[in-house]
Order: C-alpha cells, then structure tokens, then sequence
C-alpha cells in the first residue's frame, strides 16, 4: 500500500520504532518515498525526509494490526 499525507506509520530506528505521521511524498524519488515527522520519546520532533518502506533504520513501516 502506497503512503498518503496524514497517515501514521512506525519509523525505524536504531532504538526501537516511533510513531511518525506522513507530512509529504516524494514520488519522483520512489513509489513508497516521504517525508515524515516523528516525535521521539524526550518530544522532540524529528524530521526525516525521503524515507521508503522497510525494515532497517530510517525506514518506515506500517503499525502491525493487534
């Protein structure tokens, strides 16, 4: 499933996943590209552009379904 602005999604990192909301696409860099804005555990926001789907850190993924 492609990405769209305002969809929450996890962004992985190095310490665990955060919850990040989708603030813009970058589709001329690819399908699953975006810029998100993630708040880290302390609050502070955290702006990570051109992002893509995936499992290693700096990459998203969609919430699992509990």
């Amino acid at each position: 499933m492609k990405p769209s602005i305002g969809r929450i999604v996890h962004l992985n990192t190095g310490r665990g996943p955060y919850a990040a909301i989708v603030i813009s696409l970058t589709p001329t860099i690819a399908e699953d590209a975006c810029t998100l804005l993630a708040l880290t555990p302390e609050g502070s926001p955290l702006v990570v552009p051109h992002a893509r789907e995936g499992t290693i850190a700096g990459t998203w993924a969609w919430p699992p379904r509990v």
